[in-house]
């Protein structure tokens, strides 16, 4: 029996990578240095895997962006827009990630999504017409070189290519199959590299085969995976799959020639039935993920060591590894000093999950007789099972819009952000010092309030019509609100990759959530007062909270947004009480966790809307009520977002405004709706006649009554310097378009 990981973690125990991108994108370093500091971080990786006492060790899954992203750059997968800005090839890299902007105008980053129902983001491929598919890269076999003096056995981790045509875009008159053959040459060419490097074992990425498969895509399977399994020589391929059960294409691929395939045990519903019921074979290995790569609970030992028993018993040769990526936990628990040591016990980041590989190892095959249950952690046991109130009947949405548009008095195309802006160093500095018992309370909140002054006054100059108070006084849009709801503790460093520099701190959910006290109204209220123009409040929604937490393993997610309804509606309350006219519930993360499989869908979407609505529905109809999602695909929650109920529906849209524009879904809406208008994650100051061009297109398909025009999420991560002539340009051809149109009937 022998042990692995699928992948570590990029960023770093101190999130190195982090700060050596931001360096470079400011020209603080040079490429040369990026580069050789990236090397060492992977030599960090690789030692710990060393240390850890794996068997395998895994190579290429670092990356300096985004691993899908490389994918498609080794394969030359690249449009002609970017080549044409004659950059090298790393700066190329970033701009098909972050968009680029010289004198001669801008070229938009790639779509960006969401990794399947995770909270890390993967730039989207784009296949043109004028593709020339090949390998044109040596670069994750140099990363292979860089291991020679490791004395372990490698594997080289490469994302396949069922999964890469699947979670492409396809610019032009060409479909997949269209490219099918100049991939697998490509591919082909790499498997040979392979083995001229004397590559031990190459594993496969296809996390898309546990989504729902049609028989078009088996038969682009089979396609794939007949063509490259014949040509792969002496080279051994490991096919890995993760995030759910493959009981779509089981049966097909262990006919095929893999010398190995990886199955999720964790979230794969029917993974053991599957290999129980049709014999694994026994010329293949099972990679069995069996410690959990996306939660931070410790292994349940007892459980564990009965499924690997029952592999056993079916004659399985046997590696036991993560169920996924770790890079969706943490680094590692030695940064939390102030985690309580009861809970310590329990839990498992990073680092501490490869140390429970050994540990299940060495159980598996030590004495039948062992006792495990000494290193089996016990979990909580759910005391407050929340179950909603009935919901009361509301005005319709027209009858509302009716009356909050006597009430706000607001133009044409209303213009207005999403709700957080930058957070300059002063900002977290006054945080720290105050969380560090440095500064009074009274000193920080004087702080903030000359901060949201500053905030409100901006947004008034530069025309904007309905404002938001800047949420100075948040650390994150998830950890302010568990920090003072009960239930949830925060770490100290329990930091995980989002989207290439960004990274976010998810609270643990400990215990039943509660309400304590108002947390948002003293800010929002303090904010209003200085302006008679309508400042919205801004709250987190229950799903997007326990999405972006790691949640308690002893109930379902469900009861944890159940629970987080209930506290999150007197919050609602006290906010209309104070005197709010526009309140806020983002959801962001509401399709993040969407299971992936159909059939398990509309009880997870049922839960989400049931809490959304029940936040909102006993407000009075002059409330209006707005929402935020991103970075998702909408069109299968399209149903979902009108029961949502809300007002207005801001939506990311900058890097998918055509699939959203070509969505009739939108007209059907019963909600005003924002389809983001530029890029906030990007660098790329948009001009006026961009952004003209951009409404023009929303107004296409939505009539002028119900849009509204915003960026297409929150302002956090940008500058004051690039944030004013956006926002001004915005305001700008907002203005220019309502000249153009005709006055509204009031």
């Amino acid at each position: 029996m022998q042990t692995s990981i699928v992948a570590y973690p990029h960023i770093g125990k101190e999130r190195e990578l982090k700060y050596l991108l931001e360096k470079y994108w400011r020209k603080e370093i040079s490429a040369a240095t990026l580069e050789k500091e990236a090397a060492t971080l992977r030599q960090v990786h690789w030692q710990n895997q060393v240390d850890g006492s794996l068997d395998y060790l895994t190579i290429n899954d670092f990356s300096l962006y985004d691993t899908v992203l490389d994918t498609a750059c080794l394969f030359n997968i690249i449009p002609t827009r970017y080549r044409r800005l004659g950059l090298s090839a790393l700066d190329t890299y970033f701009a098909l990630a972050r968009g680029y902007r010289d004198e001669k105008g801008t070229v938009a980053p790639l779509a960006m999504k969401k990794w399947f129902n995770t909270n890390y983001h993967y730039i989207v491929p784009e296949f043109s017409d004028d593709c020339d598919i090949k390998l044109v890269s040596q670069t994750p076999l140099a990363q292979y070189r860089e291991t020679a003096s490791y004395q372990l056995k490698k594997k080289l981790l490469l994302l396949g290519p069922f999964t890469l045509l699947k979670l492409s875009a396809y610019n032009g008159s060409k479909g997949p199959a269209t490219y099918v053959p100049a991939l697998i040459r490509a591919y082909l060419e790499f498997f040979r590299c392979c083995q001229q490097e004397k590559v031990e074992l190459l594993q496969l990425d296809e996390p898309a085969l546990t989504l729902d498969l049609q028989q078009e895509d088996l038969n682009l399977l089979k396609k794939l995976y007949s063509e490259l399994l014949a040509g792969k020589g002496k080279l051994q391929i490991l096919l890995q799959t993760y995030f759910g059960d493959i009981r779509d294409c089981y049966d097909d691929l262990i006919k095929l020639d893999f010398d190995a395939l990886g199955l999720d045990f964790v979230e794969g519903e029917k993974t053991l039935q599957l290999v129980s019921s049709a014999p694994f074979p026994t010329d293949k290995i099972l990679f069995a993920g069996i410690v959990n790569g996306r939660n931070v609970w410790r292994n349940s030992y007892t459980a564990s060591l009965n499924l690997i028993k029952n592999l056993q018993l079916q004659g399985i040769n046997l590696v036991l590894q993560s169920s996924c990526s770790l890079q969706h936990v943490p680094y590692s628990l030695t940064g939390e000093k102030n985690l309580p040591p009861a809970l310590k016990e329990k839990l498992a980041f990073g680092e501490e999950k490869i140390r429970e590989l050994l540990l299940l190892k060495e159980l598996a095959t030590a004495d039948p007789a062992a006792d495990s249950t000494a290193v089996t952690p016990t979990v909580n046991t759910a005391k407050n099972q929340v179950k909603l109130l009935p919901l009361q009947t509301k005005a319709t949405y027209e009858q509302r819009a009716k009356l909050q548009q006597q009430c706000l008095n607001l133009p044409l195309l209303p213009t207005t952000t999403i709700g957080s802006f930058p957070q300059s160093q002063a900002v977290r500095q006054n945080r720290r010092r105050y969380n560090k018992q440095l500064l009074k309370l009274c000193d920080y909140e004087k702080f903030n309030y000359a901060e949201i002054k500053k905030c409100i006054r901006f947004q008034e100059e530069i025309g904007l019509d309905v404002l938001v108070h800047g949420e100075f006084e948040r650390n994150d849009m998830v950890e302010f609100f568990a920090q003072q709801l009960s239930g949830f503790v925060v770490t100290q460093n329990a930091w995980i990759q989002s989207y290439g520099s960004r990274c976010v701190k998810p609270p643990i959910i400990v215990d039943d959530i509660k309400y304590r006290q108002p947390m948002t109204v003293k800010w929002i209220k303090y904010a209003q007062s200085l302006t008679t123009k309508p400042v919205k409040a801004v709250l987190t929604g229950p799903t997007t909270i326990v999405n972006w937490s790691f949640n308690r393993e002893d109930i379902p997610a469900q009861n944890s947004i159940l629970q987080l309804a209930a506290a999150l509606k007197n919050e609602v309350a006290a906010l209309e009480k104070s005197g709010s006219k526009i309140i806020q519930i983002d959801e962001p993360a509401l399709r993040e966790k969407l299971p992936l499989r159909k059939v398990d869908q509309p009880s997870y979407l049922e839960t989400a809307v049931n809490a959304f609505q029940f936040l909102h529905n006993s407000c009075r109809p002059e409330t209006m009520i707005q929402t935020h999602i991103c970075y998702s695909d909408y069109t299968d929650i399209m149903p979902w977002l009108d029961k949502l109920d809300a007002d207005v529906i801001l939506l990311e849209a900058s890097r998918t405004s055509k699939s959203c524009l070509q969505n009739p879904a939108f007209l059907q809406l019963n909600a005003a709706l924002s389809l983001g208008v530029y890029d906030v994650h990007s660098e790329c100051i948009p001009s006026v006649a961009e952004l003209l061009t951009a409404i023009k297109q929303r107004l296409a398909v939505i009539p002028a009554a119900a849009l509204w025009v915003a960026p297409d999420c929150g302002l956090k991560t940008r500058t004051y310097k690039e944030l004013a002539p956006s926002l001004k340009n915005m305001v700008t051809a907002c203005r220019r378009m309502r000249q153009m149109l005709p006055l509204p009937e009031r």
